[in-house]
Formats: structure tokens, sequence, C-alpha cells
């Protein structure tokens, strides 16, 4: 049965009215100490109520104690005698009853006071006397009182706390933990309920407290943040997550905006966390009631349970919600002035905004990069002196795909934190990936050598950067000093990161367009003994193969890549490959077809591998003399201006003696892809069976300056010098084609693509 001892003693008294005694009550509730100075000096004119002047005094003694000490388990502070005697005269004999108001207020004031010293034992014995778990705000309490109460409930569920997750029996103690949790945030939010209404003329009966003087101390919101934290360590998750739901369910008022700023954060944090145990909350009852009777929250609050509320159905939307919440508030209360003495709270919400905004981050990267940029850019007008909130507004426009504004704010960033390295390397990373530009990417690699010389990251990014500028250029030499550069800034990112297979493999890759196969060969397969399934190593392990003209091994390799990544269009192509290589086109066919639904069932969408696919039936039959099996597979591939489908429709024309229809094509898909080779040599081709050689010269010149290991391109100048009567240049080119053709791969090194 429930016992009502502690409500009967205080249930029929009701505040004081008298002006002074009001005036009194928002010099405590607003802590504007100064001002009790005065009441002191006409304390004669409170009455009976002059024992509440003293109160406040040893309050405003405490205070000090109270808001820069944080009480500790383990370690003791001495109590303050001059108080402690004071308040010890002023609660009476302990083991009596609290016979009114000033009484019970003496006592929490004095439980509190222990409890700041460290003294938990003393304190809890006092409000264990008090029968605090039975006090229940009702109306008519003091507000000053709620807030002792919520103060002392608080620290009561923090030691208690502290308390078990030292003991052995721990699990056992946590109920009774959670249960003194529980009436501390019930306190505390009708508390912030009361102040509302303090702090409103129409409805604070007097003269209204003035809310920005109100200081929540952050001991008051402990146990509504310890509660959520202990049954997580109980291993409720599901009960955590309600918890916090009940919060966020509550009406806002201005004092419990940081409270739901904090539950917001943890609940996206453990939506984002626990997905896999994720339950959608209960559906709101029917709007007959404002008041809730949850067992996780307080029973008088109002909450908002309206039918006209979002009521989310799955993870995502409930995650977006919750975020909404929280970057509405961070938006309204964020503080901007630069001032020093607004320093302390700038820096108190530029801590919210940046979790805020990076679990925003963190939400839509998983589930949805469709609003990150906007979010993001009005993080910036908190934040603009933040390198950390540059950085995801940064990668944030990289995500969207908007890579010149990238690079705008990522230099800004620089500029303004020019040790940077993050911001550095994000603009090496736009530079090699995004939007090719090797010298601006060699300088900001540069700069990341030379102040951070032995960091992996910087020796790659500064390779990757040389192995783009020697792709671009036309003379042999300097593409081949560049190249050496690559290989030498690849050799020294290994060096200082054995384990990392980006550098490994880049540095393999380089040393293979250089025909050193051999020691490119020992890095792949130390990349794949780190990680047997590593697809772009999978990828130059069979190039490699077949370069030295290991055929069976490398389509067992190519056969191996395909049961771990079925359906992937590059291992296809190389098996077909292959196959055309060893047993002739024919057998590459049958090869390709038994591929087919093989692909189709595959990881890819099937829409672009069936368009690959349809394109590879198209070039075996091209190569095998069927023109009609060619044309059919070709009116397969949907319409699109790909270089390589303008390709293979130029070769159709060309089949078709269309030839100027065919240049056309062959031109357009080198507009599209200015580096795409086999477009060169087909255009080269028709210029020569038309007998102008220069122009097929100048095609062939384009080819070799891309790929000079191309050893078709090779053929092709032979044949155009034997026609030109140099017949030993010619027999030069064909002799180069012969050596390149012995040791070239069933597909172009280069195929591989340079992503830092």
């Amino acid at each position: 049965m429930e016992n009502n001892r502690g409500k009967k003693k205080f249930k029929s008294l009701r505040l004081k009215t008298s002006p002074l005694y009001l005036d009194l009550v928002n010099v405590r509730l607003e802590r504007r100490w100064d001002g009790l100075d005065a009441l002191q000096k006409v304390r004669s004119k409170f009455g009976d109520s002059a024992k509440y002047v003293d109160l406040a005094a040893e309050e405003r003694s405490l205070d000090a104690i109270f808001m820069d000490y944080k009480p500790n388990v383990e370690v003791e502070v001495p109590v303050p005698p001059a108080i402690l005697e004071t308040l010890t005269g002023l609660a009476g004999p302990l083991d009596q009853e609290p016979g009114d108001w000033f009484i019970l207020e003496a006592r929490l004031l004095l439980a509190k006071m222990y409890f700041t010293c460290g003294k938990r034992t003393e304190a809890m014995t006092i409000l264990k006397d008090m029968f605090l778990h039975e006090l229940q705000p009702e109306a008519g309490w003091p507000i000053h009182a709620i807030r002792l109460l919520a103060e002392c409930t608080s620290l009561r569920g923090w030691a208690l706390q502290q308390l078990i997750s030292t003991s052995e029996h721990w699990q056992a103690e946590a109920p009774a933990a959670l249960e003194v949790l529980q009436q501390a945030a019930d306190v505390l939010l009708v508390y912030f309920q009361e102040l509302t209404v303090a702090v409103n003329p129409s409805a604070a009966g007097g003269k209204p407290a003035n809310a920005s003087a109100i200081v929540i101390s952050p001991w008051m919101e402990a146990a509504v943040h310890h509660m959520p934290l202990l049954h997580l360590l109980l291993g409720d998750t599901a009960s955590a997550v309600e918890v916090l739901r009940a919060i966020l369910r509550v009406a806002e008022n201005p004092f419990s905006k940081t409270l739901r700023l904090s539950a917001a954060r943890q609940l996206a944090l453990l939506l984002l966390r626990a997905p896999h145990i994720y339950t959608a909350p209960p559906a709101p009852p029917p709007p007959t009631a404002t008041v809730t009777q949850s067992s996780s929250m307080p029973r008088v609050h109002p909450t908002l349970n309206r039918p006209e509320h979002l009521h989310p159905d799955h993870q995502a939307e409930e995650l977006v919600l919750v975020l909404t919440i929280a970057e509405g508030l961070v938006r309204q209360e964020a503080v901007q002035s630069r001032f020093p003495n607004d320093r302390p709270v700038y820096e108190k919400w530029h801590e919210h905004v940046s979790a805020v905004y990076d679990l925003a981050v963190l939400a839509l990267g998983t589930f949805g990069k469709s609003h990150l940029v906007d979010l993001l850019e009005q993080s910036m007008r908190f934040s603009f002196d933040n390198e950390h909130i540059w950085l995801q507004f940064g990668l944030a426009l990289i995500s969207g795909g908007q890579y010149d504004r990238a690079c705008m704010v990522l230099k800004h960033c620089l500029q303004q934190y020019p040790e940077s390295k993050s911001a550095a390397l994000m603009l090496c990373k736009l530079y090699i990936n995004h939007i090719p530009n090797a010298d601006e990417a060699i300088s900001f690699a540069e700069k990341v050598v030379e102040q951070y010389p032995a960091m992996a990251a910087g020796r790659l990014a500064l390779g990757l950067a040389y192995a783009l500028q020697a792709r671009k250029q036309m003379t042999h030499s300097v593409r081949e000093g560049f190249a050496a550069k690559a290989i030498a800034s690849l050799q020294a990112a290994c060096e200082r990161d054995p384990r990392n297979p980006a550098c490994a493999l880049h540095c393999a890759l380089q040393m293979a367009t250089q025909r050193r196969v051999t020691e490119a060969m020992v890095l792949v397969l130390n990349i794949l003994q780190m990680d047997p399934t590593h697809h772009d190593a999978l990828w130059l392990l069979i190039l490699l193969q077949t370069s030295l003209k290991n055929y069976v091994e490398a389509l067992t390799a190519c056969t191996g890549a395909l049961d771990e990544y079925p359906g992937d269009m590059a291992f296809v192509k190389l098996k077909v490959e292959i196959e055309a290589t060893t047993s002739g086109v024919a057998s590459a066919l049958v090869a390709a077809k038994a591929t087919l639904n093989l692909a189709a069932e595959g990881a890819e969408p099937v829409s672009e591998g069936q368009c690959e696919l349809w394109l590879l039936f198209t070039d075996l039959f091209l190569q095998n003399g069927q023109f009609e099996d060619a044309s059919s597979c070709f009116k397969k591939v949907p319409d699109n201006l790909s270089a390589q489908s303008l390709y293979y429709r130029g070769r159709l024309l060309a089949h078709e003696l269309r030839l100027d229809d065919a240049k056309n094509c062959f031109t357009s898909a080198l507009a599209t892809n200015p580096a795409h080779v086999d477009c060169m040599l087909a255009l080269a081709g028709l210029h020569f069976n038309q007998d102008n050689s220069p122009m097929a010269e100048q095609y062939i010149s384009q080819a070799l300056a891309l790929n000079p290991g191309n050893h078709i391109a090779w053929r092709h100048r032979g044949s155009v010098l034997r026609a030109q009567g140099e017949h030993e240049r010619a027999a030069d080119c064909f002799v180069n084609a012969l050596q390149l053709e012995a040791r070239a791969p069933v597909a172009p090194f280069t195929d591989i693509t340079l992503q830092l």
C-alpha cells in the first residue's frame, strides 16, 4: 500500500503572496544574491517568513561551492563549519519529521551541502529519513523547494549510480538507482514547467522572474542523462531508447531545450549504432488528454501527442526526425557572439553544434545525401572558424558532385589553417579523382610531404599525382621521368606504411606500366596475402599473369575472382579476352554466352551489366567476321553517347562502307573521351585506306603518346611507313611491335583507374 506520510505534511500549504516574500523567491530562483543584501536590511518586515531570509543567506554561501565543485564518491572535501552549524540549527533534529516547508527546505539544503562535499552517506541518511521517495511536487509547492528537491534527487541518483558501477552486485542494485533517477527526472521536468509559469507576467501572480538570469545546474539534468546510460549498462537498449523518446515527447519550454538537445543527440547515436534492434515507437493514443501516464517520465507534464504530428515507422525516418529537432534547437540557441564575456556560452553551444552536425553527416551519409550540403551550409554560420566543420562541408560538396565548389571551400580552409593535412589531402583527392589536374595535385601533395615527411598518405598522393602527370605527357622522355618519380614516391609510401594495400597496389601498377612485371607481381601477392579478396589486386594479378603469358594461371585466377565477385564485368571481360587469346574467338563466344546469365544475376545493376555484355558480344562477333550477329547485338544496347558505344557504331558503319559516318562516330567518341586509343587507331586505319598517310600518322602518334606500349599502334605505324617507302623505319616499328606483343597483357594496365 502506498505510504502517504510525506504527502500529508505538505499537501495543504500554499505559497505566500506578500511582495517581499515574492522578491525573496525571485532572488533565490535567479541566484541574484546581490539583491539579498537589500532584503536582509528589511528582515523585520518579513514577520514569520524572516527565517527564509536566513535560509537564503546560507544557500548563497553554499551556492558558490556547489556551482564550482563536482561531487566525487571517492574524494571528500571539508564541510564548511559555519554553514554546517547554521543549517543544522535551521533543520532541527533529524530524527523528527519536518513540520513545515522551512524545515523541509533546510534539510534539503543540508543534504545538498553533504553531497557537494562528497559525504554521500550523511546526505542519503537525511533524504531517507525525509521519505524523499514519497515526495511528489503538487500545486502550491514553492518553486525554490521544487528546485531543491530536483537537485537532491538528482544527486542521490548520481551517487547510487556511481556506487553500483563499483559494486559486484550492481545488476541487483540497479533497479533501486533507476527508481531514484526516475523520480529525479519527474521532479526536474515539473520544475521546468513551474519555471515557465514563474517567468510569465500573466501567470506569475506577481513580479515575474528574469528568465535569462535563471541558471540550471548541470547536476539537475544529470539524472535524466544517467537513466538511459544505466539501461544500456544493463543491456536494455530498448528501454534506453524509450526513455529518450519520452523526453522528446515532452512539450518544449524555454528551460528544457538543453535537456531535449542532449536527449536528441543520445537517441540519434543509439539509432545509428544499434539498427539491428530497432523497434518503431508505439502509435500515439487518441487525443483525449494532454497528460501522459508514462512510467518513464513525470505524470503531470504536457506532452506532444497529437494526430497531426509525425509518427516514424522506420529507423531512417525517426533518425531524421530526431536530428531535425536537434538541429532546430541548435539554430535557435547557438551563440554567435565572439566577445570574451560570451566565450563560455559560445563554447558550450559550439560543442552542441559540432556534435549535431557530425551526427547529421553520419545519418545522411548512411541513408541518403540529398540534404547534406544544405544542412552543413547552414552550420557554417555557427562555426565558420572551425576547421572540422569546414572539412565536413567540403566532404558534403564532394559527395554531392559539386567538385568546383568543394575546391573553393577546401582552399579557403587551407588558407585559414595552413597546417591542415586533411584539407590538403582532400584537395589532392579532388584533383586526382574528380577534376584531373596533375599540377594542382602535385602542389598540394608536396605541401603535405614537406610538413609531414613521415606520413604515408602524403607520399601516396604525390605518387598518384606524378602518375597522372605521366599519363598526360606526349614526349616519351618526359613521361618516363614522371613515371620514375611516381614509383619513387609510392615506394616511399610503402616503406612508411607496409600494410597499406593502396600504397602497394599503385606502386605495383606503375611498375607494371614500366614493364617491371616481376617486382609488380611481388607487391600484388603481398596485398593478396593480407586480403585475398582485394578486387583491384586480383585484377592486376590477372593482367600480370597474361603479360607473362601464364594464361592457365590467369584463367584460374579469373575464375576464382568471378566466384568472389559474380557478374563483375571487369573479370568477365578478362576471362573472355583470355579465352579468345588461348582458344580463339569462337571459344570466347561460348564462354561469354555462358557468363551472360551469371552477370545478370550478379551484384551490378542488370541494365548496366547487360549493356557491357552486349558490347562485348559485338566486339567478339566483329573479330570473328560475323557482322550481322554483331549488328544484332549492338542494337540491344540502349542508345547513348558514351565513347565505347560510339566506337562500336563507327566500326559497324565502316563495315557497311559508310566511311564518313564512321569517321564522325570516331571523332565524337574522341570528343567524349580524348584518351580513347582504339578510336585513334580506327581513324588512322580509315585515313590510311583512303591514302591519307599524314593524317593516319598523326592519329597513330597521338595513340602512342598516350600508350607507348600498344603493339597494335606500332604495327600500324610500320604499315604507314612501309607505304611511304621508309622500309628501315618500318622494320624497326614491326620489331618493336613484336617485342611489345610478347609481353603485353590482354588488356592495358591503364584500365585500372588512379584513385586516391
